[in-house]
């Protein structure tokens, strides 16, 4: 039997009334976790709103997001602010949008090494700390939008960053086009930090590292310390370089060929040995890889350079020169403190070798470890009385290990790696083989110095590393992807 041409209506809400219901529960349960995050601390939702927001606007355009977050954060470097909303907004997005594909050797490692270390991470600054700002502040506008966090949490920050911005640039960058604007943008980019440090060069505005003469005063454009500037350079000279080897053009050449000297100029200045030395292990690797004439224009620029230059010459001597057994700076030279700080501090490691004492927390032991007395281990910078206190490592892989234990350096040892081997993995397309092999000179030049220097700590340096890399590895997804263009028959 068939329906019955009429029937009675049934009891119940009515369907306007059932259609709203969803929407009047999720309004109700945003309306209680605001009043929630509102009772927790008054600035928390204002903080929700600005990643979302964010996140939204990414999510929408993370190919302009992506030029819009290097940018930023190469203009405006260790501003807390950018770092967050880098890590926070862009994570959001790369997890509600970025498609499959992005690299695991890179993102598995390093995504397990901050899920495990964040619950030990302390929220707010201890007295060790220094003279820390009460609240932090929107950049221009002076909007407090956060308490003051512990330096622990701003380094966990800045990794988390590098982090967001590799998974953005593999997930944006799907073209040879995007690839070279990409390319473009950092390298127009990088001349507001070199015009900054001749800028502070020329004003007589410069730093004066601890316990060294004033005749290594160093520039250090718009980061806070001069190697900062040194290994951003380190990163632009192999960028330039790449750049210089694909240009056809003359015009371009030439303008490659003043930056590369500007940024040369620039990285000599900074008069940081570990960057000299990084640069140097950049172009040998080139040279190997690919580029004999590296090899030989290299010998021959340094050739000039010390005939042209004597003094300058002279400078890179003497900066060297604390490393010999014959200088009495530090604990007898710069060498044997390091490794005389490395041989103390490894202990803390050892006492708990898994997990580690805690990611970011290497200078807060070193107050306990060497106290406030110690004649060559000084955990107060005099000049900076208000600065934080506590020795910086210096090696980032004895960081790790006190830091995070056995576990912890596996996985960083294993995002290097992954950085390098994505590179490498993207010689095989012809249009990236100049960027993929700069990239792992590069890469090879930072994992080799970590072992003398605070590379980890470096975020904007990391994170135009790794969104280059991640650049790379998004064009060759979307290559392998995309149909073959179809060959024409037999005519």
């Amino acid at each position: 039997m068939g329906q019955p041409a009429f029937a009675p209506p049934r009891a119940g809400l009515p369907p306007r009334i059932l259609a709203a219901a969803p929407w009047a529960l999720v309004g109700v349960a945003l309306s209680v976790g605001t009043g929630v995050l509102l009772g927790a601390h008054p600035l928390i939702p204002l903080d929700l709103g600005l990643v979302v927001a964010a996140a939204v606007l990414i999510a929408i355009r993370p190919y302009p997001a992506l030029l819009a977050v290097v940018t930023v954060n190469v203009i405006s470097p260790w501003h807390l602010f950018w770092t967050s909303l880098t890590a926070a907004g862009v994570g959001l997005a790369v997890l509600v949008r970025a498609p499959a594909g992005i690299p695991r050797r890179v993102m598995l490692p390093l995504l397990v090494l901050l899920v495990l270390t964040l619950p030990g991470v302390p929220v707010h600054p201890s007295p060790d700390e220094g003279n820390v700002p009460p609240v932090v502040t929107l950049p221009a506008l002076h909007i407090r939008y956060s308490d003051a966090v512990s330096t622990e949490l701003s380094a966990w920050i800045g990794v988390a960053s590098v982090l967001a911005t590799f998974c953005l640039a593999a997930w944006a960058v799907t073209t040879r086009r995007r690839l070279s604007w990409f390319v473009g943008a950092l390298l127009v980019g990088s001349l507001y930090p070199i015009a900054y440090a001749f800028k502070q060069y020329a004003a007589g505005d410069l730093t004066v590292r601890t316990n060294q003469s004033s005749s290594f005063a160093a520039v250090r454009g718009p980061f806070h310390h001069p190697n900062f500037l040194a290994f951003y350079l380190l990163v632009v000279i192999g960028i330039t370089l790449a750049a210089f080897i694909e240009a056809r053009r003359l015009a371009v050449r030439l303008a490659l060929l003043g930056l590369l000297a500007a940024a040369s100029v620039c990285l000599f200045l900074t008069y940081t040995r570990s960057a000299w030395i990084g640069a140097a292990i950049v172009v040998l690797v080139l040279g190997l890889l690919r580029y004999r004439i590296l090899l030989v224009g290299g010998a021959i620029a340094l050739a000039l350079a010390a005939f042209a230059f004597p003094a300058a010459a002279r400078k890179v001597q003497d900066r060297f020169g604390d490393l010999s057994t014959s200088s009495e700076s530090h604990a007898s030279n710069s060498w044997k403190w390091r490794t005389g700080q490395w041989s103390r501090m490894e202990h803390w490691g050892w006492e708990r070798p898994f997990l580690g004492q805690g990611f970011g927390s290497y200078q807060r032991l070193s107050i306990k470890e060497f106290g406030y007395f110690d004649r060559h281990y000084q955990v107060a910078d005099p000049g900076h009385p208000f600065a934080p206190r506590g020795i910086a490592p210096h090696n980032d892989y004895v960081k790790m290990f006190v830091e995070t234990g056995i576990i912890g350096l596996s996985l960083w040892v294993l995002t290097l790696g992954g950085l390098i081997s994505a590179a490498w993995r993207a010689r095989r397309a012809p249009p990236l083989r100049a960027y993929a092999r700069a990239m792992v000179a590069v890469m090879i030049a930072l994992a080799i110095v970590s072992y003398a220097d605070n590379v980890q700590g470096y975020t904007t340096v990391l994170l135009v590393t790794s969104a280059m890399i991640g650049g790379l590895a998004g064009l060759q997804r979307a290559s392998r992807s995309r149909p073959a263009t179809p060959t024409a028959g037999p005519t």
